[in-house]
């Protein structure tokens, strides 16, 4: 059974995803790349619902601290901790105990229904087609044998899982793309990897109320590096708008009105793989104190004891607090790198009269020894007839 690697904390990579795509994409035949992605991920969103849906009843079960005297068949239980209701005919085992059946297609269909009928949240949006006569009920019935391949629930303890590292996710983002390679065009439709959506929460601390998406003014904006999308390497610059930045007593925030804070986060980040770059918890920590540190944000969360905000200070090469006539005076061009300025060069103490010479004296050296090894390697040419 595949497993994520325990030895990586990252959720860039899966490890698996090519291998599966490869498999189901064999099981497609001739039926369209457009029709047959919403078949696939269909059956991978049901898995990963059933398998949440038997860990979480697994530990009911068990009845051990806060689960004691819990009732495994109360669908209370299960919705108090985000887990959605699985009732018996849409668990994975039932589905996958009959995919060799001719009427698995209805029983997927069934299921689907009796999901969105005991969770209104996913009312009208799962897939239920599956027992159209053009699909190839024996091709189901493998596809359901490989997806059920996929372990989403932790193994050891400890174990950083498939589902922790947002499987669904990248295992869609990743069929998408090669969905949309087959169909001949881009599918225009992106994932957001997690330490992104992190990044985002952190900052908004969207915990009560309602984020409101049409805003008139930018209070911050943080350029991020490359390579943080699974499927592009194309950067991202994320802005933040405010209604307000006027000073809140009560929330604890300080005037900002006529500046935006610019925050270039562009050489953060570490590459898990040749193409992917995922942002660190330090990473994430550094952004989201300087935004709420230059705020004045006095909550627990982001200052000292005592209530006093965390100080913020421009840093070169990564933050500046800009006015709008700074802004102004850059045409209002919105780009961090314009505003941060370039990182400062420690001096290393080292007077320029004498280390000039110095450096000179050995890129000399390096010259000399080069012209040497040339005449080496063209004396053993000759040696060899050529």
């Amino acid at each position: 059974m595949t497993k994520a690697n325990a030895n990586t904390a990252s959720t860039a990579t899966i490890g698996f995803e090519a291998k599966l795509w490869l498999t189901a994409d064999k099981l497609r035949n001739n039926m369209d790349a457009a029709e047959y992605k919403h078949v696939v991920l269909g059956l991978i969103f049901l898995k990963y619902i059933s398998d949440t849906f038997e860990e979480h009843r697994a530990k009911l079960l068990a009845g051990q601290g806060d689960y004691a005297g819990a009732n495994p068949e109360d669908q209370d239980e299960y919705k108090a901790f985000n887990v959605f209701w699985v009732p018996t005919e849409a668990r994975w085992p039932q589905l996958q105990a009959n995919a060799k059946q001719p009427g698995v297609g209805k029983l997927v269909d069934d299921a689907m229904v009796a999901i969105e009928r005991d969770n209104p949240r996913l009312k009208g949006v799962l897939p239920k087609d599956y027992a159209r006569p053009g699909l190839d009920k024996q091709r189901l019935g493998e596809l359901i044998d490989v997806i059920a391949t996929i372990e989403l629930t932790a193994a050891s303890e400890g174990e950083k899982t498939h589902r922790s590292v947002d499987l669904l996710g990248r295992v869609y983002e990743y069929f998408l793309t090669r969905f949309a390679s087959a169909e001949g065009k881009n599918g225009g439709q992106f994932y957001t990897p997690s330490c992104v959506v992190r990044c985002l929460v952190e900052l908004l601390e969207p915990y009560k109320g309602r984020i409101y998406d049409p805003c008139d003014l930018v209070d911050c904006m943080v350029a991020l590096p490359g390579q943080l999308f699974y499927s592009t390497q194309i950067p991202v610059c994320l802005w933040f708008l405010t209604k307000s930045k006027a000073e809140n007593s009560k929330r604890g925030l300080r005037e900002r009105r006529k500046q935006t804070l610019f925050i270039d986060a562009r050489k953060m980040g570490t590459l898990i793989d040749r193409v992917h770059r995922e942002l660190t918890d330090a990473d994430l920590e550094k952004i989201t104190s300087t935004y709420h540190g230059w705020r004045g944000d006095t909550s627990a969360r982001h200052s000292r004891a005592g209530g006093n905000p965390v100080p913020y200070t421009d840093n070169p090469g990564f933050c500046k607090s800009a006015s709008t006539a700074e802004i102004a005076a850059h045409g209002y061009v919105l780009t961090p790198g314009r505003y941060v300025g370039a990182e400062e060069v420690l001096d290393d103490g080292d007077p320029f009269e004498e280390k000039m010479p110095r450096l000179i004296a050995e890129l000399q050296a390096q010259f000399d020894e080069s012209a040497r090894l040339v005449l080496a390697i063209r004396a053993n040419l000759r040696g060899l007839g050529f």
